[in-house]
């Protein structure tokens, strides 16, 4: 019908109207990166643009920067919230702003620069409550807020955003919401290194997913319960629920965060004996979105611990000496202090005690909170062993 309106500003702003609405409904039943939103947010842009509505193109570049982030694409969605960042400064409202460091948080949380994440945290956290906000970014941002807190060594932190992030979708009665909320707090335990609590709401993220229909996060949820599987040490368990969740995730046109779901795939294969299938599982993690940074450290460490076990000592060294030297320069103590731990107990085995305790008690001193977690116990463990 709309096509068959005359050109005029009127017809113009019904079909920015119509397309958003239509944007909408794709991201929820299709998943976010279906071809059909991402042309009708293009050309949402054409429109804001040509029409000099500034708001409405803020409106459409967000979309378009979260659409490529998901897709994968992330130096593309860099270079769309730099450019809404530029226009939300302009326009000064609020919500623009808001919106704006949350795409400014989400690509640089994902390219690994934790610290400049941190800080557009801090300032999206200021414009939350602006009316035009949004129930999405809200709960989103402030679920990988939670993400960014555990990257950076505060567990607790995470752990308190991440309560927030299922306040926040409670509160909007959609469940929508409370699957991205609950389905993202797997993702967190799963982190952690925590099974029970990673399967949990892992099963009760699919049960509301599959319940209403949203395939990216029926996706994603069927990945949890193979991952809790593999933190308890049991490859085998759940194996093939992870790969149909990881096969589905893409089918959505997903890319963020395979790399991640990629390795705890290859780590399942190693724990089940398939040595051979994991070395080639690690390898597609590592090459498939070398943007990607913020898991790269985990995978090498996987790696590097086959590779030890298949007496590969001097790959397996290199593994872990390099996933150390990354999560340095990206800030991301808890990989940072997991990877250490590891070289600690290497240098340990030879012998060199000095050696792996000036390797270990610096950083592990550094860590103010999540005494609880698993990586932290371990390493204080290792520490004392080495007094």
């Amino acid at each position: 019908m709309l096509a068959g309106l005359p050109q005029s500003p009127a017809r113009n702003a019904r079909e920015l109207e119509l397309r958003g609405a239509y944007v909408d409904v794709l991201s929820i039943t299709r998943g976010f990166t279906v071809a059909n939103a991402m042309a009708s947010l293009e050309r949402i842009a054409d429109l804001a643009e040509s029409g000099g509505d500034i708001v409405q193109l803020i409106g459409a570049l967000y979309g378009n920067c979260i659409g490529a982030a998901i897709a994968g694409d992330l130096r593309m969605a860099a270079l769309l919230a730099d450019r809404q960042l530029s226009l939300a400064t302009r326009d000064g409202s609020p919500a623009s702003l808001g919106n704006a460091h949350f795409s400014q948080f989400l690509t640089r949380l994902f390219r690994g620069d934790s610290v400049a994440a941190e800080r557009h945290y801090a300032l999206l956290e200021g414009h939350s409550d602006a009316e035009g906000f949004g129930i999405y970014s809200d709960t989103f941002a402030r679920a990988f807020g939670a993400v960014c807190g555990w990257t950076l060594g505060h567990s607790d932190l995470a752990r308190r955003r991440m309560t927030v992030a299922n306040a926040c979708a409670a509160a909007s009665q959609s469940p929508f919401y409370v699957a991205l909320a609950v389905t993202t707090e797997s993702f967190l335990h799963f982190l952690l290194r925590d099974p029970e609590h990673c399967e949990a709401t892992a099963r009760a993220g699919l049960a509301i997913a599959a319940e209403h229909g949203f395939p990216q996060y029926t996706a994603q949820a069927k990945i949890g319960p193979g991952g809790a599987s593999v933190l308890r040490g049991q490859g085998a368990e759940d194996a093939k629920l992870l790969r149909q969740g990881i096969a589905e995730l893409r089918q959505t046109g997903q890319l963020i965060g395979i790399p991640l779901f990629l390795t705890s795939q290859g780590e399942g294969q190693a724990l089940a004996g398939d040595t051979e299938g994991a070395l080639a599982t690690f390898e597609e993690a590592l090459a498939l979105n070398p943007e990607e940074l913020i898991w790269r450290p985990g995978t090498l460490l996987c790696r590097g611990e086959l590779r030890l076990k298949l007496g590969w000592a001097e790959l397996g060294e290199a593994d872990i000496r390099e996933a150390i030297a990354l999560s340095r320069k990206m800030t991301a103590s808890a990989y940072e202090l997991r990877a250490t731990t590891r070289h600690a107990r290497l240098l340990k085995a030879r012998g060199d005690m000095v050696a792996a305790r000036d390797l270990l008690a610096p950083i592990y001193a550094r860590f103010t909170e999540g005494f609880d977690t698993t990586d932290l116990t371990e390493a204080r463990r290792l520490v004392e062993a080495l007094a």
